[in-house]
């Protein structure tokens, strides 16, 4: 199992504000990411506030775009 800690690795969006981009790429981290990705992979993604389901809504939102705008499966 290989486990990345990463600080945000998205676009910071507003809530009330919403436009798909991919994942940055400028620390390497999408061509470190690739290199241990399998298709259909499973990653988990811990909540910095787990009671404010709305925002967490919004960034899952976020960044299952931006890995598939990445090219992740």
């Amino acid at each position: 199992m290989v486990i990345f800690l990463t600080s945000s690795f998205i676009k910071f969006q507003p809530m009330n504000e919403y436009i798909p981009y991919p994942i940055d790429e400028s620390n390497q981290f999408g061509d470190n990411l690739r290199k241990y990705w399998v298709p259909d992979a499973k990653f988990l993604i811990f909540a910095s506030d787990p009671s404010n389901t709305s925002v967490a809504d919004h960034i899952m939102r976020e960044l299952k775009d931006a890995f598939s705008l990445s090219g992740f499966s």
